[in-house]
Parts: C-alpha cells; sequence; structure tokens
C-alpha cells in the first residue's frame, strides 16, 4: 500500500492521516520511507486496538522500519508483536512551515517455508547416511528483515575463535522465533546440541517465545 499527500505551507501546524485494513495473518510487514523532506516530520503507526507500533520521523537515515512477532526481528523505533488484523492507522504531523510531497508504503514481508521443509528433508537424509554435519541458517532475502533466521551458538568465552569450534562441534542451533532455552539431559547428565549420547534424551522448555 502507497500513501501519498502534500503538506501545505501555509500551516505551521498539519497532521495528515490516512486508515487502511491490514490483513489476517500478517507476520510481518515493512514501513518504507520512500518520498519526503529531510526534516523533523512525525510518522506514527497505530494498530487496531489504538498501539503505537512504529514512531519515527523523516529526519533519518533509516528509509525502511521492519515490524515482526520477535525482538530480534523488529527494527528500533517499533514495537515487536502480533500483529492484529483490522483497521490500522498511519499519521504524520508537521509543526511548521514547510511545503513538500511525501510518499510512504507499507509492504507485507512474507517468507516461505516451503524452504525451510526442503533444507531439513536434506539435512535429515544426510544424518540418517551417516555423516556427522550440522546446519546454519541463512535467508539471502536481500531487502527483507535482518536476522531471519538466527544462529543461537553455546559459548564458554565470547571470542571469535570459540565460535567457530563450537560450530563445528555443533553446539548450535537455528530459530525463527528468537532464543529457545531448553535443558537436554541424558542418564542424569546435561547434555547439548551435537554430543553424542546413548539412551532415552529427556528435553525441558524453559522459555521461549514459541505458542503452543
Amino acid at each position: 500500500m502507497i500513501f501519498r499527500g502534500k503538506f501545505d505551507k501555509d500551516k505551521n501546524v498539519g497532521k495528515i492521516e490516512f486508515k487502511f485494513k491490514m490483513d489476517e495473518d500478517v507476520k510481518r510487514f515493512s514501513l518504507n520511507l520512500n518520498k519526503g523532506s529531510f526534516e523533523h516530520i512525525i510518522i506514527s503507526l497505530e494498530d487496531n486496538e489504538g498501539r503505537t507500533r512504529i514512531l519515527t520521523s523523516f529526519k533519518t537515515s533509516k528509509k525502511k522500519y521492519n515490524v515482526t512477532n520477535y525482538w530480534e526481528t523488529t527494527s528500533n523505533c517499533c514495537i515487536p508483536g502480533a500483529i492484529p488484523s483490522g483497521e490500522w492507522k498511519l499519521k504524520i504531523l508537521k509543526t511548521y512551515s514547510l511545503e513538500d510531497e511525501f510518499e510512504l508504503e507499507i509492504k507485507r514481508e512474507n517468507s516461505n517455508p516451503y524452504f525451510d521443509k526442503k533444507a531439513l528433508e536434506a539435512l535429515d537424509m544426510l544424518w540418517s547416511d551417516g555423516h556427522k554435519i550440522f546446519a546454519v541458517g541463512g535467508s539471502d532475502n536481500h531487502g527483507t528483515v535482518l536476522g531471519d533466521p538466527l544462529n543461537y551458538i553455546r559459548l564458554d568465552k565470547y571470542e571469535s575463535k570459540d565460535i567457530l569450534t563450537n560450530l563445528k562441534k555443533g553446539r548450535s542451533y537455528i530459530s525463527r522465533v528468537g532464543e529457545i532455552k531448553i535443558k537436554m539431559e541424558n542418564n542424569n547428565q546435561v547434555i547439548y546440541p551435537g554430543d553424542e549420547v546413548e539412551g532415552d534424551v529427556k528435553i525441558k522448555l524453559f522459555s521461549s517465545q514459541i505458542k503452543f
């Protein structure tokens, strides 16, 4: 959706408001500042419950803001969380004389679960053939949200060599829903991803942004 308009130079204070419908089942979207003066013109986006989800201005070098369910993949100046369907409001406020045209765009960002499924199938096939390899996640998705997916690595010390060492050991996991805090045990001993064990493994989930 594209929103265009023009500021009236004869009015020191001016407010422009657009209403639009957010579709159902939206998991992420972006607000793009396509055109507008580099000035302190306030931009706010409210959801259907009146909560501000984005607050920024035209006077910024950042021209794209991403909103998702999770803070890891949501931009600064934005509030993460569920994206409810219904009527949303895009508000623009200027507090001094200015004459200029502007253009804003709300763009739904989609991901394709097909490729996640195919990647897991390929990994499962390699494991079944006896290959001891570990996966890392990446999107190569130019122009959309950064950090989706994320790679979480267990580290004893925050050093670059430890990052590579633990990646090679498989002490990591991939997530598209933020950090997942779990505890795994085998024969009453704490184990980590990448460990080789025999017998049953008990898994306890402490916290996650996953909704079951």
